[in-house]
């Protein structure tokens, strides 16, 4: 009688053990992404606001590349035309970051910024 309740133990652990590795691969994939879209959202407001200020003096969209790999992401679009008026403007940017998923596999994710530029403004 005593092995019957052993063996019981053994599934019953087993059971145990596999909860907790789903468990783990779930919140482990669950913090990649949310990482991964921390790290978009910070490249785009990155590149958003580098572009803005590039309207007026340089090339907005090489300047947005430039913050969003800065800021471990590729550039995938920027409304950001250069504008030597002193007009208000606005840049949007679209970023995304490429990351590996624990069993999951590659996923993309991708993030918007905004930024608006008043040339009048700066001191």
């Amino acid at each position: 009688m005593l092995n019957d309740e052993a063996g019981a133990v053994t599934v019953a652990l087993a059971g145990v053990v596999f909860a907790v590795l789903v468990l783990g691969i779930v919140i482990g994939g669950t913090g990649q992404v949310l990482a991964a879209r921390f790290q978009a959202a910070t490249a785009a407001d990155a590149a958003a606001l580098a572009a803005a200020s590039a309207t007026f003096r340089a090339d907005p969209y090489e300047e947005a590349v430039r913050f969003a790999e800065a800021n471990g992401a590729h550039l995938v679009s920027c409304e950001c035309r250069p504008d030597r008026s002193w007009a208000p403007r606005i840049v949007e940017t679209v970023t995304e970051v490429t990351v590996d998923v624990l069993g999951l596999g590659v996923r993309r994710i991708r993030a918007r910024g905004r930024a608006e530029y008043v040339p009048l403004a700066v001191p």
